[in-house]
């Protein structure tokens, strides 16, 4: 696939694609060289580091059960999904409702915010077995 003529909306959809899939190396290549991506309350910032993340939430067993909705306002694009975790279930949470803003530039992410869906409390979107 080349990412530079993928549209917004088509490039985040491709990246859950290989997400999904579990492919770290495919997940990777949709970021930026200097990209930053935030998830709950760390940055990892580079390749490198954004393909550590990656490697630990599939060790953990992330997997993206839905997506509720996705938005496109320019070159951001906001995804509310529904997620799990061995990790989640641990904690007797079966789901997560989570929120990513993906900001996109050349084609490539720039940066990547990743946390609890946006407006409602986060407890309110936990569900407890």
């Amino acid at each position: 696939m080349n990412l530079e003529t993928q549209n917004p909306q088509a490039l985040v959809e491709a990246y859950r694609e290989a997400f999904d899939r579990k492919d770290v190396d495919a997940c990777v290549r949709f970021f930026a060289d200097d990209a930053v991506l935030k998830f709950l309350f760390g940055t990892f910032q580079g390749r490198k580091h954004i393909e550590d993340w990656h490697r630990d939430r599939f060790a953990a067993e992330v997997q993206i059960l839905r997506v509720d909705d996705l938005t496109v306002e320019g070159n951001r694009v906001v995804l509310n999904a529904i997620v799990t975790s061995r990790k989640l279930k641990r904690f007797r949470m079966d789901e997560v409702k989570g929120t990513g803003i993906f900001e996109i530039h050349d084609g490539r992410f720039r940066e990547v915010q990743l946390g609890p869906r946006r407006g409602v409390a986060s407890h309110l979107d936990w569900h407890f077995r």
